[in-house]
């Protein structure tokens, strides 16, 4: 079948294509790109921009192991899923900016690796292929990756992940006693002493749903956990 083709160059279905095509989002590959990540209870959300520009977004939801993660790591973790997921346009990059709602990532990411604690070192150690400068950004002015993160897709469809698959699963076999010096009578009068006093318990809510944004709001008696809030991990002794 002959086709006209100056005579479609010519028509208004050519013109809106041309239209719809040159106001699409792409990637330019010598512009900076930021991501932006966030994390909730129950999900992971990210989103890629370029010029303020979202080009591609990416959500999951948390296995259950995950949704017991100190906040700090599951923010962590929503750093590691949205660099697995944007690896194609990300990897070999001068830079790649990190806009993170967690404050204290921005402290953890310009230490060294052993400082961290096991669980985000194990993290961090997926990072070290890409070059990344983390910056606290408020919540509030991340609506995409926040939708994102409160809508999450199902583990289900997430199911052909491997990165992510293998990651969980090294994740959730960590032995976070390892390293603990003590007996295992000792770490059960730990444990029952903990969970019978406020102010650890306080410590503990801390841990698991995000610090204050300043030592300042903590209650007097937890302002010198604020300090060292980030070497901080829920464990359960058994």
């Amino acid at each position: 079948m002959d086709v006209d083709v100056e005579a479609y160059r010519r028509s208004g279905s050519y013109q809106d294509s041309y239209n719809r095509f040159s106001s699409s989002t792409l990637l330019g590959v010598n512009e900076e790109v930021t991501i932006e990540c966030d994390s909730r209870e129950v999900g992971l959300g990210a989103t890629l921009l370029q010029d303020g520009q979202p080009v591609s977004f990416a959500s999951r939801a948390l296995t259950p192991t995950g949704q017991r993660y100190a906040q700090i790591e599951k923010e962590c973790l929503a750093i590691v899923y949205a660099c697995q997921k944007f690896n194609n346009y990300i990897l070999g990059r001068n830079v790649v900016t990190i806009n993170s709602d967690h404050k204290p990532l921005e402290t953890i990411f310009k230490k060294t690796l052993i400082s961290a604690q096991k669980r985000l070192q194990r993290m961090l150690l997926q990072l070290q292929k890409y070059n990344l400068l983390v910056i606290y950004k408020p919540g509030k002015r991340m609506y995409i990756a926040d939708m994102l993160s409160r809508a999450a897709l199902s583990q289900k469809q997430d199911i052909h992940d491997n990165d992510n698959y293998v990651l969980s699963t090294e994740l959730a076999s960590l032995n976070t006693l390892e390293d603990v010096r003590v007996s295992d009578a000792t770490l059960k009068e730990i444990a029952e002493t903990t969970r019978y006093d406020a102010d650890l318990q306080q410590v503990r809510a801390y841990i698991r749903h995000g610090w204050p944004s300043s030592g300042k709001q903590c209650p007097h008696a937890l302002k010198h956990y604020w300090t060292f809030r980030d070497k901080l991990c829920k464990i359960k002794a058994s």
